[in-house]
């Protein structure tokens, strides 16, 4: 792999202030790059470490700087003349090799914009400078965490963790909606603005470092830690677009009867309208304009496709129409937020904000339909209700009670095609789904159970439900370490909890052009199912982590390798995580 374009594999690392140095290079002659290799430093007497140009040789014969060559520490030598030395130069005036000699102007990733070097110019002068490089990798942390999945709860806590174990000092973290404040001894906090998303495959991996970087009794380097990131950051999704576009496609079709107890007529219905949301998603990705829009458009796209498929294609009652458009727009009703809302309710600002931010998303995804449905919908229920006008114009509200469909056969059966597709579009991989489609299946089957009973009340069997949950996610994260919200997520994801809030405000709109159906209250209701989900979960957190935090500490342990003291062996560490 020398030299090779394709692999971009770094040759060589010279290691200055504990921050490597890559050096990536197309094919030049070998010759050179060897003798650029041993050479060491380069003394160039017409060059300053200020010289213009692509690359500044002159700042490398400032002082003697040792080479790790294939992991083998390389002394100085000097340049053997002139004439390598005008070789040198003019492969480094081209595109052919690539320095860089610095991590200061690399932005942090993830939608944030701050680069490492303000971070660390924030500790430059204080007794606190040693720190600078600590202060990057949790702020990278924070943000992998937020990006990837992780509960703003739990990851505060793992973050302290981590701060403590590096004896960071005075250290205060808070993560919002949108942004993360940190902060290290009183001194001006970093803001760092936080994307929002879920990849679990990503997650498992960030959450091992974390584990580790919390309980390690010996810590590996910043510029070890801050390289396995980037090695995550880059890795690339596990599934290609296609087989993400079959799975959502697929996804849909299994919610009709497993999330929302439809027929097998709904199932094609809704095989038939998924395809609107695949373009919209697959087209918006690519603007920039339609991306910020993207909530609005999907459920007008939406709106415009169900009233063709029902007038012209699968005539039948209105009842089952809202089994077609719950199923298309499942993943992206607000059910983890609702959960995460209730769960996060000790921090105002991130809990509420989450709660709030749900019940604007119901409110524009009705909206987003109803428009939508105005353009070929217009009396499409005229035939039904005997009716014309407004009250004719707006998507049916009223589920079918109870599906044809046996409930062992779905929750039995129909499930296991369900959790497949959720868990492939949480970017799960193949050879990790056994422990989160275990859990999940296993809650889904008590949950039914518990309902079918009829002993219970509702939300008690979303309590009992949801402890469950957490209590085998636990487990599951107990033995392989994979962060439990891998395998609540499907949980949450079918048993839908922002699915009434959508049709509370659909029937609010349905209120508005005098449809007198039950007056529900939306808030109520959302907030009572969130927070059964929440408590569930809360109950399964405080019995689970002390057992969770000695699995911690005996997981990290101490490194075989002894003979440094400050710092494992990367191989070693590398490999744990």
């Amino acid at each position: 792999r020398f030299g090779s374009k394709h692999s971009r594999t770094p040759f060589y690392t010279r290691r200055r202030f504990d921050q490597p140095t890559h050096v990536f290079v197309n094919p030049v002659p070998v010759s050179i790059l060897v003798n650029f290799m041993i050479s060491g430093r380069l003394a160039s007497s017409s060059s300053s470490p200020d010289s213009d140009g692509p690359m500044s040789l002159g700042s490398f014969g400032a002082r003697p700087e040792s080479y790790r060559i294939c992991g083998v520490e390389m002394g100085s030598h000097p340049i053997a003349s002139s004439h390598f030395k005008d070789q040198l130069r003019r492969i480094a005036s081209s595109a052919d090799l690539c320095f860089v000699t610095d991590r200061s102007n690399r932005a942090l990733g993830l939608g944030c914009a701050v680069t490492e070097g303000q971070i660390r110019k924030v500790y430059v002068g204080t007794a606190y400078e040693e720190h600078a490089d600590a202060a990057v990798l949790v702020c990278r942390l924070c943000l992998t965490f937020s990006a990837f999945g992780h509960n703003c709860t739990d990851a505060e806590q793992i973050i302290q963790d981590i701060c403590s174990n590096m004896k960071l000092p005075s250290v205060v973290v808070t993560f919002e909606l949108r942004r993360c404040l940190f902060s290290i001894a009183g001194l001006p906090p970093h803001i760092l603005n936080l994307s929002r998303g879920i990849h679990a495959d990503k997650l498992a991996a960030v959450t091992k470092l974390a584990t580790f970087l919390s309980s390690a009794q010996v810590l590996p380097s910043t510029s070890v830690c801050s390289t396995l990131i980037d090695q995550i950051l880059e890795e690339p999704d596990p599934y290609g677009k296609w087989f993400q576009i079959f799975a959502f496609q697929g996804l849909c079709m299994c919610a009709a009867i497993c999330a929302f107890g439809g027929s097998y007529m709904d199932i094609l219905a809704a095989g038939l309208c998924a395809p609107i949301v695949t373009i919209t998603l697959r087209v918006s990705s690519y603007l920039k304009t339609l991306r910020r829009l993207e909530g609005v458009l999907i459920p007008t796209t939406l709106g415009l496709v169900l009233p063709v498929v029902w007038r012209y294609m699968m005539p039948t009652e209105p009842c089952h129409v809202v089994s077609w458009y719950l199923s298309c727009l499942l993943v992206f009703l607000p059910g983890s937020q609702l959960v995460y809302g209730a769960y996060e309710g000790g921090s105002i600002l991130t809990g509420g904000g989450r709660l709030i931010g749900a019940i604007v998303r119901c409110m524009f995804l009705v909206l987003g339909l109803s428009l939508g449905w105005q353009v070929f919908g217009h009396d499409a229920a005229t035939p039904y209700i005997g009716k014309e006008g407004a009250i004719a114009s707006v998507p049916p509200r009223e589920a079918c009670g109870g599906g044809p469909i046996p409930w062992m056969m779905v929750f039995g059966v129909y499930n296991i095609p369900m959790l497949f597709f959720c868990l492939v579009g949480l970017n799960c991989r193949i050879r990790a789904m056994l422990g989160p489609f275990g859990v999940a299946y296993l809650s889904l089957l008590a949950f039914i159970a518990l309902g079918q009973g009829k002993e219970l009340p509702p939300t008690m069997v979303n309590i009992i439900t949801v402890f469950l949950a957490g209590c085998l996610g636990a487990v599951y994260e107990y033995i392989t370490g994979t962060p439990k919200q891998v395998a609540l997520i499907p949980v949450v994801l079918i048993l839908a909890p922002g699915a009434g809030a959508v049709l509370d405000a659909l029937g609010g709109l349905h209120r508005s052009v005098y449809d007198m159906g039950p007056n529900t209250h939306m808030w109520d209701g959302l907030i009572l199912e969130s927070a059964s989900y929440a408590f569930g979960l809360y109950l399964a957190q405080a019995v689970w982590r002390p057992l969770m935090k000695k699995r911690s500490r005996n997981w990290a342990g101490k490194p075989r390798s002894q003979s440094t003291p400050n710092l494992p062996d990367a191989n070693e560490f590398t490999h744990r995580i």
